[in-house]
């Protein structure tokens, strides 16, 4: 029983000199204020009344808000917004229907001329596997251009109805830049030649696995 006693006044002791460190941090301004409940109109209340306000939610991503190719350039770079689209002759090709109304149509490719050439040679796009008019036509504006029936690439075609077909990038003609990032304007009217074409929905940049 005697050393029961003993540690209840040894517990007393100890919790009474606690108390007396807290008063002293107190004292000297290092207590930590407790918050208040806020009350339903967001306005606090009581000993909190001075406290700075909540911070307001981050505001939830709005569709179609995702930034351009474009905000990728530095600035004074090509962007390739308002390019012209090259000339090219696909009277051969019979009845090909086009879009952009004599300019770049932007929104249908993934980059900006400023990152047109980063990629590892080359540029794609689908093209349905039985629409010989478009076939004919891209291969008028890029002669070099490879069809590859049964491959999907970084274009996602489906290859039960679509041909991925590849567009080559000469990186002395076409990717001249020091870093090789931008493409010629002569180069990027091309791309924009091929987006242009209404059968056309996306060009993307290639990357080997």
């Amino acid at each position: 029983m005697r050393a029961l006693r003993q540690m209840v006044r040894a517990w007393a002791g100890g919790a009474a000199m606690a108390g007396a460190i807290v008063g002293i941090a107190c004292a000297l301004g290092a207590c930590a204020t407790e918050s208040v409940a806020r009350n339903t109109t967001g306005v606090s209340s009581g000993a909190d009344a001075g406290a700075p306000p909540p911070l307001d939610p981050v505001p939830a991503p709005q569709p179609g808000g995702e930034p351009s190719p474009a905000a990728a350039c530095a600035p004074g770079a090509p962007t390739g917004k308002g390019a012209p689209i090259a000339k090219y002759d696909a009277s051969a090709c019979g009845s090909v229907p086009t879009v952009g109304a004599g300019t770049c149509p932007t929104e249908k490719i993934a980059f900006a001329q400023c990152k047109a050439c980063e990629n590892d040679g080359y540029v794609e796009l689908c093209v349905e596997s039985n629409d010989t008019a478009t076939r004919c036509a891209i291969k008028a504006i890029a002669p070099q251009a490879e069809f590859h029936p049964g491959s999907a690439g970084r274009a996602q075609c489906d290859s039960a109805h679509q041909t991925l077909t590849m567009i080559p990038l000469d990186k002395s003609r076409d990717c001249p830049s020091a870093r090789h990032e931008a493409t010629t304007d002569s180069s990027w009217s091309r791309i924009c030649a091929l987006a242009s074409l209404a059968k056309v929905k996306k060009i993307v940049p290639t990357f080997f696995e």
